[in-house]
């Protein structure tokens, strides 16, 4: 038995879609092409966050591959008054509306941690951070 980790279009080591593709289903496609090039017939899938959502996409159309499924603060479905009103936060100012997420998203994290993910969101541009979101 062995874990390892996929990093996202965009994230960590991985390079940027060509076309800002940064749909769940896209991602999920991801998966099964790592999945598919590792030979991994059957497996625990592991998603935090956005990585939950898409751990659910790729369950929902591979289920006969997932052995398990563990998700960690994942999201359910924004209803879409309060996406129009995140959305809306961040064209009246970008910057703060994602000040204020990440500070509350980092305040009890570790130092080691808060630097790396501090390093990862500024090599995310706006445009995909609000495709993600």
């Amino acid at each position: 038995r062995r874990a390892l980790a996929i990093d996202f279009r965009g994230h960590g080591r991985s390079a940027p879609p060509a076309r800002g593709d940064w749909a769940v289903g896209s991602l999920a496609a991801d998966v099964a092409a790592v999945a598919d090039h590792l030979k991994l017939d059957r497996f625990v899938l592991v998603g935090h966050s956005l990585g939950g959502a898409v751990a659910i996409a790729y369950a929902a159309s591979h289920p006969e591959r997932v052995a398990g499924l563990l998700l960690v603060g994942t999201p359910g479905r924004t209803p879409p008054e309060r996406a129009r009103q995140i959305m809306a936060s961040l064209d009246k100012d970008y910057d703060q509306t994602m000040n204020a997420y990440w500070a509350k998203l980092l305040e009890r994290a570790r130092p080691n941690v808060r630097m790396e993910l501090e390093r990862e969101r500024e090599r995310l541009d706006r445009n995909a951070s609000r495709a993600l979101i």
